[in-house]
């Protein structure tokens, strides 16, 4: 199974078509390839090289502007960091990433239109596969392009003033860092991110001069492809047997945790003793809230039902915390820091929200049919009422949650 990653690098630019260890970006000790230097480090740089090489070669010539080196390795930087750090925002916000990839890409579309055949050329070429996209290159490589800015090297400040392009190599940058962590997860492996910059800058200077001299030749980046793939293969296949075997311990797990259950199955009370990872506060269960009157919500921070429905989580949670509810939210297992932090920023959470992950996704094999958002009104004893839609049960959840407050239990449906 090859690992085909230059076709995973043509992603990044196709999304406009259509619309670890630690990073230091600019190290004080030499990062290069040599003859001390290791696999893992070799892999590192070839991923980065292979992810990069053909962006930087074709966008000039598809958009007419050159991807930003120091940009791309920025957004490389900040992917990482925010990763490690949910109190971390990237400098420029998805939706902003999203913008500028389309009006680039509307002007590739444009640019493409240009290499459209007329019959009497098509006629010419003969049909020739082979010349019609020589045809198609020429054109498009004789379009103008703008010139290039200077590469620095320097760590880049981005704010309200940013290109459009600068926004897209940015967007490019952390595609590359999801992708190579990616790969990293599934090796078990924290491969050097320096080395992984370093083959993304010589892949960005190839593209400028084809003299430049990478820091490994094109037959030695091949050979470290060819040893990976086999070694991603090898992993996968490791990993899906691992995978089977959480499940079934999973299965053992939520099963001494299920207790009593209601007609549709599902527990008639929430257990707290449910081990989840701590966001806003170091928590490993639930047990914190137990005794309380609790309003739970299970969300995806990529799930545009939930981010519609937190704001107005937060605005009765708001409403009802100073008569004495508590509020936890827990993020599906398959969120990263990053998305989480986005989602509460965009609903307004604030300190008083406590947020969890279910990162053994115990919490969503017994309380979740597989669909978020999904609310919960909490007594004191476990027992719980659950809601599905604030669109139609907002008040009633309102209602219930006064007549918790007063001492009524909420009945479940």
């Amino acid at each position: 199974m090859k690992m085909k990653l230059k076709l995973f690098a043509l992603g990044a630019c196709a999304a406009a078509l259509v619309a670890c260890n630690g990073l230091s970006q600019h190290p004080a000790k030499k990062i290069a390839i040599d003859a001390n230097s290791t696999e893992d480090q070799k892999i590192a740089y070839m991923i980065g090289n292979q992810l990069s090489a053909n962006d930087f070669k074709m966008v000039p010539h598809q958009m007419g502007e050159y991807l930003d080196e120091d940009v791309v390795v920025q957004g490389v930087v900040d992917d990482l960091r925010a990763m490690d750090d949910t109190s971390f925002k990237l400098q420029i916000s998805p939706d902003s990433m999203r913008a500028a990839s389309f009006v680039l890409g509307s002007k590739a579309r444009g640019r493409y239109g240009s290499i459209v055949m007329d019959s009497a050329t098509l006629a010419t070429l003969g049909g020739d596969p082979y010349k019609i996209q020589q045809y198609k290159d020429s054109v498009l490589n004789s379009l103008p392009v703008e010139p290039e800015g200077p590469v620095t090297k320097l760590p880049v400040k981005l704010d309200s003033t940013a290109t459009k392009m600068q926004r897209f190599s940015y967007m490019v940058g952390i595609q590359y860092f999801s992708k190579f962590s990616s790969l990293s997860e599934e090796m078990h492996v924290k491969y050097d991110v320096d080395y992984f910059v370093l083959g993304i800058r010589d892949a960005a200077s190839f593209a400028r001069d084809t003299l430049f001299k990478m820091q490994m030749s094109a037959d030695s980046i091949k050979a470290v492809n060819d040893r990976f793939s086999k070694m991603l293969t090898e992993a996968q296949k490791l990993n899906r047997q691992k995978e089977k075997e959480k499940q079934e311990q999973l299965k053992a797990e939520v099963a001494a945790l299920r207790g009593d259950t209601l007609e549709n199955g599902m527990p008639a009370k929430i257990n707290f003793n449910v081990k989840v990872k701590g966001i806003s506060a170091k928590f490993e269960n639930l047990t914190s809230f137990a005794g309380k009157p609790l309003l739970l919500t299970y969300f995806s921070a990529t799930c545009g039902h939930c981010a519609h429905t937190a704001p107005q989580i937060v605005e009765i949670f708001k409403e009802f915390e100073p008569k004495g509810l508590v509020s936890a939210t827990v993020f599906t297992s398959s969120n990263n820091k990053r998305d989480m932090r986005k989602f509460m920023d965009e609903a307004k959470f604030d300190d008083r929200m406590n947020v969890v992950q279910d990162d053994n996704h115990v919490f969503g094999e017994l309380y979740s049919d597989g669909y978020v958002p999904k609310i919960y009104l909490v007594n004191p004893d476990g027992s719980y009422k659950l809601y599905t839609s604030l669109d139609s049960e907002k008040e009633d959840l309102k209602r219930e949650i006064g007549e918790l407050l007063n001492g009524k239990n909420v009945q479940s449906k």
